[in-house]
Protein backbone atom coordinates (compact mmCIF):
# COMPACT_ATOMS: atom_id res chain seq x y z
CA UNK A 1 0.00 0.00 0.00
CA UNK A 2 1.11 3.71 -0.61
CA UNK A 3 1.55 6.33 1.72
CA UNK A 4 2.74 9.46 -0.24
CA UNK A 5 5.56 8.73 -2.20
CA UNK A 6 7.04 6.03 -0.16
CA UNK A 7 6.16 2.41 -0.02
CA UNK A 8 4.84 0.44 3.24
CA UNK A 9 6.15 -2.90 3.81
CA UNK A 10 4.09 -4.96 4.85
CA UNK A 11 4.06 -8.87 5.61
CA UNK A 12 1.96 -10.70 3.17
CA UNK A 13 -0.03 -12.75 5.90
CA UNK A 14 -1.01 -9.50 7.14
CA UNK A 15 -2.63 -8.65 3.84
CA UNK A 16 -3.29 -11.85 2.20
CA UNK A 17 -7.06 -11.92 3.34
CA UNK A 18 -7.93 -8.50 1.93
CA UNK A 19 -6.18 -9.17 -1.24
CA UNK A 20 -7.96 -12.48 -1.02
CA UNK A 21 -11.18 -10.64 -0.68
CA UNK A 22 -10.53 -7.68 -3.31
CA UNK A 23 -9.91 -10.11 -6.22
CA UNK A 24 -12.62 -12.43 -5.21
CA UNK A 25 -10.11 -15.55 -4.81
CA UNK A 26 -11.74 -16.54 -1.96
CA UNK A 27 -14.18 -19.05 -3.40
CA UNK A 28 -11.57 -20.64 -5.43
CA UNK A 29 -9.47 -21.50 -1.86
CA UNK A 30 -12.09 -23.95 -1.91
CA UNK A 31 -11.18 -26.02 -4.82
CA UNK A 32 -7.87 -27.63 -2.87
CA UNK A 33 -9.79 -29.20 -0.29
CA UNK A 34 -12.60 -30.37 -2.71
CA UNK A 35 -10.06 -31.18 -5.37
CA UNK A 36 -7.95 -33.57 -2.89
CA UNK A 37 -11.28 -35.04 -1.70
CA UNK A 38 -13.11 -35.29 -5.23
CA UNK A 39 -12.88 -39.55 -5.62
CA UNK A 40 -14.63 -39.77 -2.22
CA UNK A 41 -17.13 -36.92 -2.83
CA UNK A 42 -17.71 -38.16 -6.71
CA UNK A 43 -16.83 -41.61 -6.80
CA UNK A 44 -13.42 -43.54 -8.09
CA UNK A 45 -15.26 -43.76 -11.37
CA UNK A 46 -16.45 -40.22 -12.20
CA UNK A 47 -13.16 -38.93 -10.13
CA UNK A 48 -10.80 -40.89 -12.67
CA UNK A 49 -12.17 -38.68 -15.93
CA UNK A 50 -13.05 -35.58 -13.86
CA UNK A 51 -11.66 -32.57 -11.59
CA UNK A 52 -13.03 -29.07 -10.40
CA UNK A 53 -12.02 -26.52 -12.45
CA UNK A 54 -12.75 -23.46 -10.61
CA UNK A 55 -16.08 -21.60 -8.78
CA UNK A 56 -17.67 -18.64 -10.92
CA UNK A 57 -20.23 -17.09 -8.55
CA UNK A 58 -22.20 -19.64 -7.07
CA UNK A 59 -21.44 -22.49 -10.10
CA UNK A 60 -18.55 -24.92 -9.45
CA UNK A 61 -17.61 -26.08 -13.17
CA UNK A 62 -15.81 -29.52 -13.51
CA UNK A 63 -13.52 -30.85 -16.25
CA UNK A 64 -14.47 -33.54 -17.92
CA UNK A 65 -11.92 -35.73 -20.16
CA UNK A 66 -14.23 -35.67 -22.77
CA UNK A 67 -18.31 -34.93 -23.92
CA UNK A 68 -18.68 -38.65 -23.48
CA UNK A 69 -18.20 -37.83 -19.87
CA UNK A 70 -20.05 -34.68 -19.70
CA UNK A 71 -23.36 -36.14 -20.87
CA UNK A 72 -22.38 -39.14 -17.89
CA UNK A 73 -22.15 -36.24 -15.19
CA UNK A 74 -25.06 -34.39 -16.26
CA UNK A 75 -27.28 -37.63 -15.78
CA UNK A 76 -25.30 -37.88 -12.03
CA UNK A 77 -25.71 -34.05 -11.20
CA UNK A 78 -28.20 -33.81 -8.63
CA UNK A 79 -26.37 -36.46 -6.24
CA UNK A 80 -23.25 -35.28 -7.11
CA UNK A 81 -24.24 -31.75 -6.05
CA UNK A 82 -25.98 -32.89 -2.91
CA UNK A 83 -22.55 -34.95 -1.95
CA UNK A 84 -20.74 -31.45 -2.75
CA UNK A 85 -22.73 -29.28 -0.68
CA UNK A 86 -22.88 -31.99 2.00
CA UNK A 87 -19.08 -31.68 2.25
CA UNK A 88 -18.77 -28.16 2.11
CA UNK A 89 -21.87 -27.51 5.02
CA UNK A 90 -23.05 -24.82 3.20
CA UNK A 91 -20.11 -22.89 3.44
CA UNK A 92 -20.04 -21.92 0.15
CA UNK A 93 -22.97 -23.08 -0.72
CA UNK A 94 -22.79 -24.48 -4.58
CA UNK A 95 -25.86 -23.90 -7.11
CA UNK A 96 -25.11 -25.38 -9.48
CA UNK A 97 -22.73 -27.63 -11.80
CA UNK A 98 -20.99 -27.13 -15.06
CA UNK A 99 -19.03 -28.96 -17.36
CA UNK A 100 -15.97 -28.36 -19.77
CA UNK A 101 -13.63 -30.75 -21.59
CA UNK A 102 -10.63 -30.87 -19.83
CA UNK A 103 -7.68 -29.07 -21.71
CA UNK A 104 -5.39 -32.38 -22.32
CA UNK A 105 -1.92 -30.78 -20.66
CA UNK A 106 -3.83 -31.33 -17.08
CA UNK A 107 -4.84 -34.84 -18.30
CA UNK A 108 -2.03 -37.11 -16.25
CA UNK A 109 -2.94 -40.66 -17.67
CA UNK A 110 -2.89 -42.33 -21.16
CA UNK A 111 -6.40 -42.99 -22.13
CA UNK A 112 -6.75 -46.23 -22.74
CA UNK A 113 -8.33 -47.21 -26.16
CA UNK A 114 -10.40 -49.92 -27.24
CA UNK A 115 -8.32 -52.30 -29.11
CA UNK A 116 -10.92 -55.49 -30.78
CA UNK A 117 -10.08 -58.83 -29.63
CA UNK A 118 -8.21 -60.68 -32.85
CA UNK A 119 -10.38 -64.21 -33.76
CA UNK A 120 -9.49 -67.28 -35.12
CA UNK A 121 -10.16 -67.25 -38.88
CA UNK A 122 -9.91 -70.74 -41.41
CA UNK A 123 -6.77 -70.21 -43.23
CA UNK A 124 -8.11 -71.67 -46.43
CA UNK A 125 -11.24 -69.59 -46.25
CA UNK A 126 -8.69 -66.48 -45.73
CA UNK A 127 -6.68 -67.77 -48.55
CA UNK A 128 -9.81 -68.10 -51.25
CA UNK A 129 -10.97 -65.00 -50.26
CA UNK A 130 -7.47 -62.96 -50.74
CA UNK A 131 -7.19 -64.53 -54.02
CA UNK A 132 -10.54 -63.34 -55.01
CA UNK A 133 -9.70 -59.52 -53.40
CA UNK A 134 -6.60 -59.44 -55.62
CA UNK A 135 -9.48 -58.07 -58.49
CA UNK A 136 -9.67 -54.94 -56.68
CA UNK A 137 -6.67 -52.61 -57.62
CA UNK A 138 -6.25 -50.31 -55.14
CA UNK A 139 -4.27 -51.95 -52.46
CA UNK A 140 -5.59 -49.58 -49.50
CA UNK A 141 -9.04 -50.71 -50.48
CA UNK A 142 -7.90 -53.92 -50.56
CA UNK A 143 -6.77 -54.46 -47.72
CA UNK A 144 -9.95 -52.98 -45.73
CA UNK A 145 -12.22 -54.89 -47.37
CA UNK A 146 -9.75 -57.97 -46.55
CA UNK A 147 -9.80 -56.55 -43.09
CA UNK A 148 -13.54 -56.42 -42.97
CA UNK A 149 -13.76 -59.96 -43.97
CA UNK A 150 -11.87 -61.10 -41.12
CA UNK A 151 -14.03 -59.51 -39.10
CA UNK A 152 -17.07 -60.38 -40.04
CA UNK A 153 -16.09 -64.19 -40.28
CA UNK A 154 -13.88 -64.86 -37.03
CA UNK A 155 -14.81 -66.61 -34.29
CA UNK A 156 -14.14 -65.63 -31.01
CA UNK A 157 -13.10 -66.98 -27.75
CA UNK A 158 -16.60 -66.08 -26.19
CA UNK A 159 -18.62 -67.46 -29.67
CA UNK A 160 -16.70 -71.03 -28.97
CA UNK A 161 -17.68 -71.71 -26.09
Amino acid sequence: MRTGKKKDIRLLSDNLESVLRNQQWGRQLHLFPLTRSWPKIAGKTIADHSMPAYFRRDVLWVYVHNSLWMQQMQMAKPELLEKINTFFQGNPQVDDLRWLIQPAALIDRNETHYIPQQGIVDSAAEQKFKAMAESIPDPVTREAFCTMWRSLTAKHDTEQK
